[in-house]
């Protein structure tokens, strides 16, 4: 590996494969490499020793981007949450460890990450969600008036206005700014006043 880096990109592929194929241990890794094992040996002991040298020789988070990308394949983002486990294997903790380190990670597995739409601000991507929300509600409705509990396509849109007006005095000048632009109530009875005259 250390000597070849096309067979070490291979070696790479092969073992974020592993993630999302339970059977790539029965497959070639490259000509390469060649098992040479007497005929006794079963094609389960191959596959394990296949499985050995490709985790010997590659990096963890190969496996684990690997299971990012079968995540995303499934669920069509790479938003996860905190807590999931995918095959058994607390995927939420590893990406919150992604970005954790965010600022020191390797830049080629940046890259990687940015490629494949790795969300970094687990937070922002859920505000900025909440105001696409809202945003559609204006153009069905013509208003900010989002009646309390009210959801849009499945989405507690009700419950982020709530938010919204409860974490003002901790809101950032731009997102205030934002959401003014767009009319947003902040005190829907003073507006229920005012509305009712």
């Amino acid at each position: 590996r250390a000597h070849d880096e096309v067979l070490a990109d291979t070696l790479d592929h092969y073992r974020t494969s592993m993630a999302k194929n339970a059977y790539q241990s029965r497959e070639r890794i490259s000509d390469k490499i060649i098992f040479d094992l007497p005929v006794s040996v079963d094609a389960e002991f191959s596959s394990a020793l296949r499985t050995v040298l490709v985790e010997a020789s590659t990096e963890t988070w190969e496996f684990w981007f690997g299971l990012l990308e079968q995540f995303k394949e499934r669920e069509g983002h790479c938003n996860v949450p905190a807590r999931l486990k995918l095959a058994g294997f607390n995927l939420g903790k590893w990406v919150s460890t992604q970005r954790n380190i965010k600022d020191s990670i390797n830049p080629e597995r940046r890259h990687r990450l940015d490629d494949i739409g790795f969300v970094w601000d687990a937070i922002a991507e859920q505000w900025e969600e909440g105001f696409s929300k809202l945003l559609q509600y204006i153009e069905l409705e013509g208003d900010c008036r989002v009646p309390h509990g009210h959801k849009i396509n499945g989405y507690g849109l009700g419950n982020w206005i709530l938010k919204q007006r409860q974490s003002i005095g901790n809101m950032s000048p731009e997102t205030k700014q934002r959401l003014d632009s767009i009319g947003f109530i902040w005190e829907p009875r003073a507006e229920d006043w005012v509305f009712a005259m």
